[in-house]
């Protein structure tokens, strides 16, 4: 792929993915509902810790039935609480905090490899250790703040099913595609190919491009934590993906979507809002980050980005300083992914030609 290709393919609009409007309809009031509560009640920097948990639900598939959508929903709960308890149990360490995030997402990585179901599950779980573990570090007393952001979770995540099962019940989802013939395997015969696969670089090779990416990232944090510089394992973990290619189209997107998500902060977060128009803000950018994810993952990124920030920074206005912070570490953690995974073409290339 040509470097005009691969800009003309990230700024795609792909219009075979439908947009699941429910979905979307109940993502912003499960963001702009419970911080609309605690701004009543005077607590609206508390509902933008719990915030956190709105923000990483309907990221996953819908389902077709009715069951299905529960099902995923609760996969995607569950992961999130996982995600949750292990950052409540290795946070305030300090210089080991940060090498545990890098050791369990080292370890997700390496079962990801057992299935595909588990790989979209511990990536997924990935990029939730690293969100959580970002959003405890911002407070004081860390361990508090998650049982709300899971109860945030929980409450969006119903609202998804909710307007998801009032939708199917109007429409009926269409018949089936004739089943087509998909070996079935058993799990010694999973474990045998799983292992087998370990035995290879092959298999090895997200776990270390993770592990390498998110260790230079946490220790670049560590030496500048004025800089706020744990944006890089963010944008590590949204970035690096299983599949091995030496410049992925995802790291593209990303890094011009957060710039633009940059200008679209310093343009509408560079003052103090008053709480009606915050919430407004975070409900209207949460709705449309859905739709986004499946049509261009460039925009979805740009709409993203403020409302990240707005939620990790307890809704204070984002400085000059703090927004060129976050524009170099996205770029730090692109350029991350891009080197390691050019590094790891080459080496599996070479292992193979021997």
């Amino acid at each position: 792929m040509t470097s005009a290709t691969h800009i003309r393919e990230a700024m795609r609009w792909r219009g075979d993915e439908p947009i699941d409007w429910t979905s979307m309809a109940a993502a912003g009031l499960g963001m702009a509902g419970p911080l609309a509560l605690a701004a009543h009640n005077g607590h609206l920097n508390i509902g933008l810790a719990g915030a956190v948990g709105s923000l990483l639900m309907g990221t996953g598939s819908a389902g077709r039935t009715i069951g299905d959508l529960g099902y995923n929903e609760l996969k995607i709960l569950a992961t999130l609480a996982v995600a949750a308890i292990i950052v409540a149990i290795i946070s305030d360490h300090g210089v080991w905090s940060n090498a545990a995030v890098v050791l369990v997402a080292g370890i997700a990585a390496l079962i990801g490899g057992y299935s595909l179901q588990l790989s979209v599950s511990t990536g997924r779980f990935i990029v939730f250790l690293c969100i959580t573990f970002s959003a405890a570090s911002g407070h004081e007393d860390a361990v508090s703040i998650f049982p709300l952001i899971c109860l945030n979770a929980a409450c969006t995540s119903a609202l998804i099913f909710a307007f998801g099962a009032v939708k199917r019940s109007i429409h009926e989802p269409g018949p089936l595609a004739e089943p087509t013939d998909v070996p079935s395997f058993t799990l010694r015969q999973k474990l045998n190919r799983w292992f087998g696969l370990l035995c290879t670089l092959k298999g090895w090779q997200f776990p270390l491009r993770i592990v390498i990416c998110l260790g230079i990232a946490v220790a670049i944090a560590t030496y500048w934590p004025t800089h706020r510089f744990f944006w890089i394992a963010l944008t590590v973990a949204l970035v690096c993906q299983r599949p091995l290619e030496p410049w992925p189209l995802r790291t593209t997107q990303r890094a011009i979507g957060t710039c633009i998500g940059v200008v679209i902060a310093a343009i509408a977060i560079t003052q103090a809002l008053p709480s009606w128009a915050l919430i407004t803000l975070l409900g209207l950018l949460s709705t449309f980050r859905l739709g986004l994810q499946k049509r261009n993952y460039l925009l979805f990124s740009a709409f993203i980005t403020p409302v990240v920030m707005l939620i990790l920074d307890a809704g204070r206005p984002v400085e000059s300083n703090l927004l060129f912070d976050r524009l170099v570490a996205t770029i730090i953690g692109s350029a991350l992914v891009i080197l390691v995974n050019q590094g790891m073409v080459l080496l599996v290339e070479r292992r193979e030609a021997r």
